[in-house]
């Protein structure tokens, strides 16, 4: 099966290749019904929220970076990339990007797409004719919305330790393995599938996977901290990788060998560099038809919906602006890349340990609190006791909140659950953003925190993850 693949990559170079576009530099006209500029970006109230959430979160490091106006706005290391060598983490640190690299990879498919290189409903077997699909259901539109019906690493997988040097011999890995079902009958999602992706982006390009990565998207968007995770070959400023010890950090005790998942998780990146790469999407580099196959939700042959467009995920944030995004976790990596199309900005953030954290929730509040602050405004105090309940258990503490600044005791429920991770946190910070908006810093990430203090009595509501939180002073 390897000899088929690899003839069907040879058949592949000789298509003449279509060199990339460059995106235009930027405008010095701005649509106003397309960049609503409300608030000024408050930068110094992310760099405090974020300091706080490395501390509190337990983080080594802490990378974020934010783009408007086709310009990153803010890029700023927070901690150590290397604690004992006392290497801090600053805006060219290069982290894992774990699974963010899908949408990367994505990327590059439908810059080939819109090139006329690569039909998105073509059966793979048109790109790797030793694939085997008896249904000929499998396509790259399937593949990158986790409807391909391939499995997931499953309990118990073994990473390979080999390293590939090519992405289509890396199928081996997987294509014998048993399927979930029919391609387009569920969402499963597939990290097996985006190498897939990889070899038939590999193919119709004619050239190796890497390089089209590097031609068609990392030059091309100013993406000049990006590449492939190598364990054997760590570049000067990749971060070093972290885990959580019986609570305490601890350098990675083993490496992975990623060259088989470059497509899917093994991609090294900055968050600078992964807000440069949505201008893709934002500024013509990609046309509007292809963004808008970006951007739609696909759904099953039953039709139902999948909550993912190509590789992208598709939502609205918590205060019903529409999103797309995706997040990524490894061993020693968190990732996570929030685009709000309609404003045409971006923010991502990446961490060196795997974090058990609320990834959109919290790029949504770094978002909120950068792009919509307005902190002359609180003037709430409050200073006592509060009851309600979290997760439908009754709840009571104290809190104390003046103007900017606050914090709340953490209900016993939610403190459960920490002391399962080897946290304890007995007051949980507050920062205020703006007027009844409050980001609530927590070692799972952050939270948007509506505070109304308009009638007689202050009441306060929060969702951590699925467990509602409700206060209201005594």
């Amino acid at each position: 099966m390897t000899r088929m693949y690899r003839l069907s990559f040879l058949l592949g170079t000789m298509v003449l290749a279509v060199g990339p576009q460059r995106l235009a530099p930027p405008s010095t006209t701005i649509d106003a019904t397309r960049h609503p500029a409300v608030f000024p970006p408050d930068s110094a109230l992310l760099t405090e929220i974020a300091d706080t959430l490395r501390a509190i979160a337990q983080l080594p490091g802490l990378s974020i970076a934010a783009l408007a106006d086709q310009r990153v706005v803010y890029a700023r290391g927070f901690g150590f990339r290397d604690i004992a060598a006392a290497r801090l983490v600053d805006s060219s640190t290069q982290f894992n990007a774990a699974s963010v690299s899908k949408v990367i990879t994505a990327t590059a498919a439908l810059h080939l797409h819109q090139a006329g290189r690569m039909r998105l409903d073509d059966p793979v077997q048109r790109f790797i004719p030793g694939f085997p699909d008896s249904t000929d259901g499998i396509t790259p539109r399937r593949l990158a919305a986790h409807l391909s019906g391939l499995p997931h690493y499953g309990p118990g997988y073994a990473a390979p330790d080999t390293r590939f040097t090519d992405v289509v011999t890396a199928l081996d890995v997987f294509a014998r393995q048993p399927r979930v079902g029919p391609p387009g009958g569920q969402y499963f999602y597939s990290t097996h599938g985006f190498t897939l992706l990889s070899a038939c982006v590999q193919v119709a390009a004619g050239r190796p996977f890497l390089d089209v990565l590097r031609t068609d998207v990392f030059e091309p968007l100013d993406m000049p901290n990006s590449g492939p995770m190598r364990r054997e070959a760590p570049t000067p400023t990749t971060t070093r990788a972290y885990e959580r010890v019986q609570g305490r950090l601890s350098l990675l005790a083993s490496h992975r060998e990623y060259s088989y998942s470059w497509a899917g998780a093994g991609l090294r990146t900055t968050p600078a560099d992964l807000v440069r790469m949505s201008r893709a999407y934002f500024h013509g580099y990609l046309a509007d038809s292809v963004v808008r196959v970006a951007f739609t939700e696909q759904r099953t042959l039953a039709g139902a919906p999948t909550g993912v467009g190509f590789a992208w995920r598709v939502g609205t944030d918590f205060a019903g602006r529409r999103i797309v995004h995706h997040a990524g976790s490894n061993d020693g990596a968190r990732s996570m890349l929030l685009l709000y199309p309609d404003e045409r900005r971006a923010l991502a953030f990446q961490t060196n340990v795997q974090w058990v954290v609320s990834v959109e929730p919290t790029a949504a509040v770094m978002a909120e609190a950068f792009f919509r602050s307005d902190r002359t405004a609180p003037t709430l105090r409050v200073n006592g006791r509060w009851s309600g309940s979290f997760d439908g258990a009754a709840a009571s503490g104290e809190w104390e909140m003046h103007g900017a600044h606050g914090w709340i005791t953490t209900p016993s429920g939610f403190a459960a659950l920490l002391a399962r991770d080897g946290v304890s946190v007995p007051r949980l910070p507050v920062r205020a953003i703006r007027e009844g908006v409050y980001a609530l810093i927590t070692p799972w990430g952050l939270y948007p925190l509506r505070v109304d203090g308009s009638g007689t009595r202050v009441t306060a509501t929060v969702d951590i993850g699925t467990r509602a939180w409700r206060m209201r002073a005594e």
